[in-house]
């Protein structure tokens, strides 16, 4: 019996701390979960390479024709609507040639009717027939008036261009003391005295097709005052189709001219000329290439590994390759659906190619990133 009692503390002390044990392994376990829970709720940066690009716009020919003159160098900054080159109007001076040709018989004919009319000879000699020949006789030789001013004015226009690219030409021929400053400021003069005729038959255009309009009003209303028969009839029904066809011809020739003038879209640099002086060229025939100054998107890459971990409108942060420092928040715009090899520059081995799945972000035009610049992409991921 005097052995057991330092056996039986022993096994005392052992039940204690069996008793005791639960609630030591209770608390640890309540440290083990609330830290798996503090770092599941801790977001996971993932960081991709990507390279900036911008939109590219083809400045095309819109008809066929030969390039006169190339107003811009490579890559020379353009603002939006600036003159990039012009074509020859040879084929369009000749149209407005023929133009003023056929106006000029059509206002002879026209004479012809009016001095008939006046003379009392004719079928239309008698009764309200009369009437109706003579104010349908104004209003087409307002019509006429109207025309033959839009042809002068498209004339001019063609002019002025001509003076303009001749202008462009010998200025800087003219800072460097090639050409005289009498010769250079004739030319100026010139330039000017033709947009001043311009913004002169502008306004007469304006007077004349107020004229038109009133001519026409006052026809309109004799007409409602004639015999049915005559409410509908008219007397110069040939001449005025031979006029309509004229105007159509000369909106025609309208457009041709606006064709020869070609213009940047947007305002950015020129990053191609494969157009150059003296080329023939078709409709559609790339003459600039116009990039815009800074990058407007992002293409990323993500690995294979980690294909699924970008979604559209998902909220990323882009930052310069060179300056990490530098970024913005951005949202992802569209994802590729297909595995892509990715640019021979962004292979981290040479001649090792690697893949990956492209996805497009909007960059935050504060970053000013030059297209073809290497960015990084950051994605945020709750884990």
């Amino acid at each position: 019996m005097a052995s057991g009692g330092p056996v039986s503390a022993a096994l005392a002390r052992l039940l204690d701390e069996m008793r005791d044990a639960p609630a030591a392994v209770g608390v640890w376990l309540c440290a083990v979960l609330a830290v798996t829970a503090i770092l599941s709720g801790r977001a996971a940066r993932f960081e991709y390479v990507g390279i900036a690009r911008t939109a590219y716009y083809e400045v095309s020919a819109g008809t066929v024709g030969t390039i006169e003159r190339i107003s811009v160098d490579l890559y020379d900054p353009v603002e939006a609507g600036a003159v990039v080159a012009t074509l020859d109007p040879g084929e369009v001076k000749a149209s407005l040639a023929t133009a003023q040709a056929e106006l000029a018989r059509l206002e002879a004919e026209m004479e012809a009717e009016r001095v008939t009319l006046t003379r009392g000879v004719g079928p239309q000699q008698l009764d309200w027939r009369a009437d109706l020949s003579s104010f349908e006789i104004e209003v087409e030789q307002r019509r006429l008036e109207e025309l033959t001013l839009k042809v002068e004015i498209e004339s001019d226009q063609v002019e002025k261009q001509r003076l303009a690219t001749r202008l462009a030409r010998i200025k800087p021929l003219h800072a460097d003391g090639i050409v005289s400053a009498s010769e250079y400021d004739d030319l100026r003069l010139l330039h000017d005295q033709v947009s001043t005729r311009i913004e002169e038959n502008r306004i007469l255009l304006a007077s004349i097709q107020e004229k038109f309009r009133t001519a026409e009003e006052r026809m309109r209303t004799f007409q409602q005052s004639l015999p049915v028969e005559g409410r509908e009839q008219s007397l110069l029904e040939p001449l005025s189709a031979a006029v309509e066809v004229q105007a159509k011809r000369i909106e025609e020739i309208h457009a041709a001219r606006e064709r020869l003038v070609l213009r940047s879209p947007v305002a950015g640099q020129i990053s191609q000329v494969p157009g150059s002086s003296g080329q023939s060229v078709v409709a559609g025939e790339p003459v600039i290439l116009v990039a815009r100054r800074f990058a407007s998107e992002v293409v990323g890459y993500l690995p294979e590994r980690a294909v699924g971990v970008a979604e559209e409108n998902m909220r990323v942060f882009v930052a310069r390759a060179s300056d990490p420092a530098v970024s913005a928040e951005s949202v992802v715009l569209r994802i590729s659906p297909t595995i892509e090899p990715l640019p021979e520059r962004l292979w981290q081995r040479p001649g090792v190619a690697e893949y990956g799945r492209p996805f497009v972000v909007a960059t935050a035009q504060s970053l000013e990133l030059v297209p073809g610049e290497r960015v990084s992409v950051s994605f945020s991921l709750t884990r």
